[in-house]
């Protein structure tokens, strides 16, 4: 049985590194079921984030039914007017994106008794969901000064090169400032890279994702008191499965679909219990997992249900031992190495057939 362990202690390690180097507020990011480590343990698990960032509305009402009453703001958009009062009921905070996204809101906030919350989000140079210009922005924000219960209680970007390009990064924090320029506002924009790169991006608040889960893009990032941020993170969840068989294969044997990987000696294989149904990329001819404290290289293409592994030198094998798919040695981010993607791809795409066990 493959089954993923997510160590709760390590995500509050991970949040009180990231306390620690900031003053501001923060928005603990757990979007996408916390990024695959679960929504509402890890929401319960961060017990001393400010809010809680969510992308769909069905996030935000999964928490609320789990009685979490922090506030949750929702980052992405919703997918029909009737989710507004929905959402307005539960006293979650909607993002604005755009002069006709405040036009639903306005409808649905007549229909209300109570107040609306709403943060306001600028594109400063991501080119993705946001206000484009100060004009625009100051339109919306007259256009709020008039309705009875709704209030505007942030402005907030997204920053898209934290991680790989300061320069760029310096030119969207520019935008912004430039776009929200007089506004006595509370204003966010650093995510997890950000933080680590220069405290004036911290604002009023931060928003800090992949951090939580052990993971930064940049391994040259430091923390204030001169510790390499990557080397101090712990990952969060581990993953191992089942041998289902052990044999031992000929030289000139193919090995997969399509003939992936034909034999040059005498091989000995086991055939484990993972596969892209899981979640796991499909790697071809690339990687390895752990058996017995010993690499175990991925032979051919991985299949849906089941991965062909080479244990020849990996000792006396049985099939009751456990392989390591990602844990001690083996991170998500070296994974995402061998298909040229990111640790979130990684983390995001494990699929429900995976049980999870929650420790600490």
């Amino acid at each position: 049985m493959i089954k993923a362990v997510v160590n709760l202690k390590h995500i509050q390690h991970n949040f009180n590194i990231l306390k620690a180097n900031t003053d501001s507020k923060i928005c603990a990011v757990i979007k996408a079921d916390a990024y695959g480590h679960g929504l509402t343990k890890t929401a319960l698990a961060l017990s001393h984030a400010d809010c809680f960032g969510v992308a769909r509305p069905c996030e935000a009402l999964e928490l609320r039914d789990a009685d979490i009453t922090k506030d949750i703001l929702i980052l992405g958009g919703y997918d029909n007017e009737s989710e507004l009062d929905e959402l307005f009921k539960n006293n979650i905070i909607i993002s604005i994106h755009s002069e006709e996204e405040l036009r639903y809101i306005k409808k649905a906030a007549k229909r209300f008794q109570g107040n609306v919350r709403v943060h306001l989000k600028v594109d400063s140079g991501m080119h993705r969901l946001g206000i484009q210009s100060q004009k625009e922005l100051i339109n919306i924000l007259n256009d709020i000064s008039i309705i009875d219960n709704v209030r505007c209680e942030g402005i907030y970007t997204h920053y898209s090169t934290s991680d790989s390009d300061i320069e760029y990064l310096e030119q969207q924090y520019n935008n912004f400032n430039l776009i929200t320029d007089g506004l006595n506002i509370e204003r966010h924009s650093a995510n997890s890279a950000a933080v680590f790169c220069n405290q004036k991006y911290h604002m009023d608040m931060v928003r800090a994702g992949i951090l939580l889960y052990g993971y930064i893009g940049n391994d040259k990032l430091m923390t204030k008191d001169g510790k390499a941020l990557s080397e101090i993170l712990i990952p969060a969840m581990n993953i191992t499965t089942d041998i289902i068989q052990l044999k031992t294969i000929d030289k000139g044997s193919f090995v997969g679909y399509d003939k992936g990987f034909i034999t040059d000696k005498d091989l000995k294989i086991a055939i484990i219990s993972l596969g892209y149904g899981d979640g796991y990329p499909r790697l071809n001819n690339a990687g390895y997992v752990i058996i017995n404290k010993t690499k175990c290289r991925i032979l051919g293409k991985v299949c849906m249900d089941s991965t062909i592994v080479d244990i020849t030198q990996a000792g006396k094998v049985s099939p009751k031992d456990k392989v390591i798919v990602l844990g001690e040695n083996l991170s998500a981010k070296t994974v995402a190495g061998w298909n040229n993607t990111i640790s979130y791809d990684i983390l995001c795409a494990i699929t429900k057939r995976v049980k999870k066990e929650w420790i600490n």
